[in-house]
């Protein structure tokens, strides 16, 4: 595949590579904090619409189990390989899980939001592990996000039965924005060092 990786329709995520290990060893320290507020933040988004979605179980399951990911992902008082052996098992279920192509084309809040989460949480791994190589997925996965945004930011606010509450689209997609602006951001960082 080398010699024709300029004549590929993918040439622009076949000739990234994300120089491995910088986000939590050789970034900035302000990268690196915003990088852990991120993972709280997270967090707590992971937390609210895996209660959004709790209509449907599967979802809402998949919301937990990536909450959980973050979770221990955030977990400082295990070391850095520690971290990365309890999540390495969720990688099975990362590429396998699929939404129902109806609900995602008939625009599904719930579907698509969960699917920004969810390719965020991939995203934040690659970020904080070097040993998720995937310098080619992450930024298929961030142009998803920002694809999803772009689908459903004109969205009025909703009544959520679940939450007893009035929810707005841009707060439901805050973390996922702010996950790829923070991919795109250390993106250009790295293309200034080199």
């Amino acid at each position: 595949m080398q010699p024709h990786i300029h004549t590929s329709l993918f040439s622009s995520y076949l000739r990234f590579e994300f120089p491995r290990g910088r986000a939590t060893k050789g970034c900035h320290a302000t990268q690196r904090t915003h990088l852990n507020t991120l993972l709280t933040t997270g967090i707590s988004s992971l937390s609210l619409l895996s209660i959004c979605t709790s209509h449907t179980p599967s979802l809402s399951t998949v919301l937990r189990q990536l909450h959980d990911t973050l979770h221990i992902a955030s977990t400082q008082s295990l070391s850095h390989s520690q971290r990365y052996a309890l999540i390495y098992p969720y990688a099975s279920w990362i590429d396998s899980y699929t939404a129902s192509y109806y609900a995602i084309s008939s625009g599904d809040l719930n579907v698509l939001t969960a699917l920004a989460h969810f390719f965020s949480v991939v995203v934040m791994l690659d970020l904080l592990f070097e040993d998720v190589k995937l310098p080619m997925v992450s930024p298929v996965r961030v142009a998803s996000i920002e694809r999803i945004w772009e689908a459903v930011r004109e969205r009025e606010d909703f009544w959520c039965t679940p939450c007893r509450a009035v929810h707005k689209v841009g707060e439901l997609m805050e973390w996922p924005r702010e996950v790829a602006e923070m991919f795109w951001g250390m993106r250009e960082g790295d293309a200034e060092a080199l």
